[in-house]
């Protein structure tokens, strides 16, 4: 039972020292720690190893070091398993925003219960 998922979109591929990489729209400023139960949406028959990064500036930035995927695209959905229900409170803003979250019941029906965030909604709070 995942009390959250979390959705990312593989932003590009690359391959550094014969090590695929694939950095994800999303990093540890949502989950927070390292996670090796992630599910490809779109299924392939060839597989290959992946390192999965985020797109933060720092080496840190890792989702998961060694990983066996179906062959990814630019643009394929991974879905990211059990991320714990306090992966959104204890996200943090640096370079990108907080992604949107969705209730989804047990019937299968969904609902946005927290937009994705703007860059306003980082600065709203300072002073001019």
């Amino acid at each position: 039972n995942n009390t959250m998922v979390l959705m990312v979109t593989v932003q590009a591929i690359k391959e550094i020292d014969r090590q695929k990489i694939a950095v994800l729209d999303s990093g540890i400023n949502v989950l927070g720690s390292p996670h090796e139960e992630v599910i490809a949406l779109k299924t392939r028959k060839e597989t290959s190893q992946y390192r999965l990064i985020g797109p933060l500036c720092f080496p840190s930035d890792c989702i998961a070091r060694r990983i066996v995927l179906p062959m990814l695209e630019t643009g394929d959905k991974l879905l990211i398993l059990n991320c714990g229900a306090y992966t959104i409170s204890n996200s943090w803003q640096f370079i990108k925003t907080r992604p949107p979250v969705f209730l989804i019941q047990s019937n299968g029906v969904s609902r946005i219960i927290r937009r994705k965030e703007e860059l306003e909604d980082m600065t709203v709070l300072d002073q001019k």
